[in-house]
């Protein structure tokens, strides 16, 4: 384990202790907070990713992993009505609250849920209404397109929000 230099030394460990301490993990010898405390890790971020990378079964130690696109699905089929997040968050055995905050991510990204400002009349809200369902039909199928696209190909399509042009 080396220092870096800078402000606040924070230590940098190499592939071989990343390994190990991930083997504690995975063994019970010691929890993900003994490992932070002992090794002086910052970031409970920082041990989950270890443990997606080096561990040779994440899920026993995480849970359920929920790619991008399982979480957009889920969010989908709450937004359409087919299941309450109670319900679903039971299917999948997940935190409720992690459902409501897919739910709001999906809707803040596609633009679903803005009021329609004093529509005219019954015949425009019906159009609106069809229009916005067909658009998010297409969203969702260009997001899953997306993510088999960013799976197969090991690249990263989506701009980053907040990054530098």
């Amino acid at each position: 384990m080396k220092q870096k230099k800078g402000k606040k030394p924070f230590p940098v460990f190499s592939k071989d202790d990343r390994k190990r301490i991930v083997d504690l993990i995975e063994r019970g010898e010691i929890s993900r907070s003994q490992a932070m405390e002992q090794y002086g890790i910052s970031s409970v971020e920082t041990i989950r990713s270890w443990i997606l990378r080096y561990s040779t079964s994440p899920e026993s130690i995480l849970g359920k992993v929920f790619t991008k696109a399982e979480k957009r699905q889920a969010a989908y089929r709450i937004i359409a009505g087919e299941v309450t997040s109670s319900q679903l968050a039971i299917e999948l055995s997940v935190d409720p609250n992690s459902l409501r905050r897919w739910v709001r991510e999906v809707k803040s990204e596609t633009g679903y849920g803005e009021s329609i400002k004093n529509p005219h009349s019954a015949k425009l809200m019906a159009v609106q209404s069809q229009t916005v369902e067909d658009l998010l039909l297409k969203i969702a199928a260009l997001n899953t397109l997306i993510d088999i696209a960013e799976k197969e190909l090991g690249i990263d399509i989506r701009k980053k929000s907040g990054t530098k042009q």
